[in-house]
């Protein structure tokens, strides 16, 4: 998706990545979607108390357990709301 590295993962080194935010949302899942998607072993977490994703208004989030998988908010926002989630 137009990301190009310059390194590429070392399975033989057997490193890992973790991704940190505190509500684990926006930039953190792109960041973990395109290190995986390049092949690292990447995992996400979060310092605040839930997945918390822009929602219709500042006061109405869309709030998901930790743990939750991406596809599955995906999908959950998508049928909520194709026309306001489906861009993203």
């Amino acid at each position: 998706d137009g990301f190009d590295f310059d390194t590429q993962p070392n399975e033989e080194m057997g490193r890992s990545y973790a991704i940190v935010c505190a509500s684990n949302q926006n930039r953190s899942m792109e960041a973990h979607h395109v290190l995986a998607k390049c092949g690292f072993q990447v995992s996400s977490y979060g310092t605040g108390s839930a997945v918390r994703l822009p929602g219709p208004s500042i006061e109405r989030p869309n709030i998901y357990p930790f743990g939750t998988p991406y596809d599955y908010m995906y999908q959950d926002l998508f049928n909520k709301d194709p026309k306001l989630y489906g861009g993203s």
